[in-house]
């Protein structure tokens, strides 16, 4: 869903009912910005975490300071990937989050 094709026909199916509150093609392109979100909780839980991720801390203090290292670490990765790509000349997005764990 780009705005660089004007000929692609789209659905969306939403609450907003005035067009002048959210365009059309500003909800598409929001749209994909939403999926970044689900991939970003999908390379921290699944990938970075593991399927066997248990948090160690018996205690809700210390839950949350696991979570706070998961997601500098996540951090931390991610800012090596864009410092990478942008020396490459490439787009972030097109790194390998799994390869850069490993």
């Amino acid at each position: 869903l780009g705005r660089e094709d004007d000929s692609a026909v789209h659905r969306l199916i939403t609450t907003v009912r005035n067009p002048q509150e959210a365009p059309a093609a500003d909800l598409a392109d929001l749209y994909h910005q939403r999926w970044e979100i689900e991939n970003t909780l999908d390379e921290i839980k699944t990938h970075q975490g593991g399927h066997r991720l248990v948090l160690r801390s018996q205690y809700p203090d210390g839950v949350e300071q696991e979570i706070y290292g998961f997601l500098l670490v996540h951090h931390a990765l991610r800012d090596v990937m864009h410092h990478t790509a942008h020396r490459a000349g490439l787009d972030p997005d097109r790194l390998s989050f799994t390869r850069t764990l490993r």
